[in-house]
C-alpha cells in the first residue's frame, strides 16, 4: 500500500475554507448593496408618491373650475351636440332646397321639418320643353347623386295631377 499524502488533504481543506469565506464575503457585500439599493428605491418612490399627491390635488382644483367642467361635458357629448347643431340649421335647409328646386323648375308649396326629416309639398307644371312629370323624375334622379346634397330622398308620399302635378316628398338629413 502506498502512503497517503497528508499535505494534499491539508491544501484541499484550506482551499475549501477560502472559497467558503470568499462566498460568505460576497454574499454579505451583495446583501449590503441590495439593502442600500432598495432603500434608495423606497426613497424615490416616496418622493414620487408625494409628487403624485400634489398633482392629484392640482387636478382636483382644476376640475372644480366651472369652465373646465363645461369643457369636459362638451368633450364627452361632442358628437351628440354637433349632430343636434346640424339638425337645427333650418334656414340653411330652406335655402338649399329652394335653390335645388329652382334648378329643376319645381315650386315648393309647404315645408315641415321634424328631427332630420323634411316633408315638402311641391308642384311642377308642364313647360315648353318638358312635361311636369319629366321635371319631377329628373329631380328625383339627379338630386341624390349631387355631392352637395344635404338630404336623401326617402319617399314620395302623395302624387296627383297631369299638366300641373302636386306631390309630397320626404327628405331625410344625411
Amino acid at each position: 500500500m502506498s502512503a497517503v499524502d497528508s499535505q494534499f488533504y491539508q491544501k484541499k481543506k484550506n482551499s475549501t475554507f477560502y472559497v467558503g469565506l470568499g462566498f460568505l464575503v460576497f454574499t454579505i457585500l451583495a446583501t449590503g448593496w441590495l439593502y442600500l439599493y432598495t432603500s434608495s428605491i423606497k426613497e424615490e418612490n416616496a418622493q414620487i408618491s408625494e409628487q403624485i399627491q400634489t398633482y392629484n390635488a392640482s387636478i382636483e382644483a382644476e376640475r372644480s373650475d366651472e369652465n373646465v367642467q363645461i369643457y369636459s361635458i362638451y368633450e364627452k357629448h361632442k358628437g351628440l351636440l354637433e349632430s343636434t347643431s346640424k339638425r337645427s340649421e333650418i334656414p340653411l335647409f330652406v335655402s338649399h332646397l329652394k335653390k335645388n328646386f329652382q334648378k329643376y323648375w319645381v315650386i315648393w308649396k309647404g315645408f315641415d321639418y321634424n328631427d332630420g326629416v323634411v316633408l315638402v309639398e311641391m308642384e311642377s307644371k308642364t313647360g315648353e320643353s318638358e312635361y311636369a312629370y319629366q321635371r319631377i323624375v329628373k329631380m328625383l334622379r339627379e338630386y341624390p347623386l349631387d355631392e352637395k346634397a344635404l338630404f336623401e330622398i326617402w319617399e314620395v308620399t302623395t302624387f296627383s295631377g297631369h299638366d300641373q302635378i302636386t306631390y309630397t316628398a320626404e327628405f331625410r338629413l344625411k
